[in-house]
C-alpha cells in the first residue's frame, strides 16, 4: 500500500482474503493495478479479473491459535523460585517481580501484603534490636557531670584552633 492506506500500481495482497475492488487483478502474481496489463510480471489481465467483473471473495474468520495444551514457561526472573529468593534480598524488588507475572490479581495482592508486612515486621525488629527505641532516662544527671560549678566548667573548657 502506499501512502495513506492508497494503492500502489503493482501491490501485492498479503493476504487472499484483502480485496482492492476498484482495481484490476493479475491472475499470476495476484497483484493489483490499473490498466490491462500486469506491471509486475506483464500478464495481460483477463476480463473476469477486471474491476467490477471479479467475484468478492469469501471472508474467513482467523482462528485464534491454540497451544493444544502446552504453555510456554515464564521467563527465569518471574519463577516462584526466584521471586522466593529474591525476597529474602529485597523485598520491593520482589513486589515488583510479583506484579510482572501472570498470576491472578488476588494471589498478587497477598504476595505484596506478605512482602510489605515483611518490611515492616523486619524494620520494627531491628529497630528493637539496635536500641532505636530504647527507653530515654527522666533523670538527665547519668548523661550529664552536674558536681562541676560553671566556672570549673569554664575553665576546663578549651579554645580549639581554626586550623
Amino acid at each position: 500500500m502506499g501512502r495513506y492506506g492508497s494503492p500502489q500500481l503493482g501491490y501485492h495482497a498479503e493476504a487472499t482474503d484483502n480485496d482492492i475492488p476498484e482495481l484490476n487483478k493479475c491472475p499470476q502474481c495476484e497483484a493489483f493495478f490499473e490498466g490491462d496489463v500486469c506491471p509486475i510480471c506483464k500478464t495481460v489481465c483477463p476480463e473476469e479479473m477486471k474491476a467490477g467483473n471479479r467475484k468478492a471473495p469469501k471472508k474467513s474468520r482467523k482462528k485464534l491459535a491454540r497451544g493444544g495444551g502446552y504453555r510456554m514457561p515464564p521467563v527465569w526472573y518471574l519463577r516462584f523460585w526466584f521471586i522466593l529468593l529474591v525476597s529474602v534480598f529485597s523485598k520491593l524488588a520482589a513486589v515488583v517481580l510479583v506484579w510482572m507475572t501472570e498470576w491472578k490479581t488476588w494471589l498478587k495482592v497477598t504476595a505484596t501484603v506478605v512482602l510489605l508486612g515483611g518490611v515492616y515486621l523486619v524494620s520494627s525488629l531491628s529497630m528493637l534490636l539496635f536500641g532505636i527505641f530504647s527507653p530515654i532516662p527522666d533523670d538527665p544527671s547519668e548523661y550529664v557531670d552536674t558536681s562541676l560549678t560553671e566556672t570549673e566548667y569554664c575553665e576546663r573548657c578549651e579554645e580549639i584552633p581554626y586550623e
